[in-house]
């Protein structure tokens, strides 16, 4: 995964799991539309889902929260 992609999934997960306040974090989008259609596009991505999955389940087993 690239660094860019790991930057957008982190904030992500900073951002309440709100895609258009992360992309638009990155600096890479002037305007809320294009951060909203770009965080929808990289959710979509495997290896964003497979990271953000993955560092939720570290959260979960940092904090002792059971789902």
């Amino acid at each position: 995964m690239t660094e860019k992609l790991k930057e957008f999934a982190d904030l992500y997960l900073a951002n309440d799991f709100n895609a258009t306040e992360a992309a638009f974090a990155t600096g890479r989008y002037r305007d809320k539309n294009t951060a909203k259609a770009a965080g929808s596009r990289l959710l979509k991505k495997k290896e964003v889902q497979d990271y953000i999955r993955q560092r939720t389940e570290e959260r979960r087993v940092e904090t002792g929260v059971i789902a």
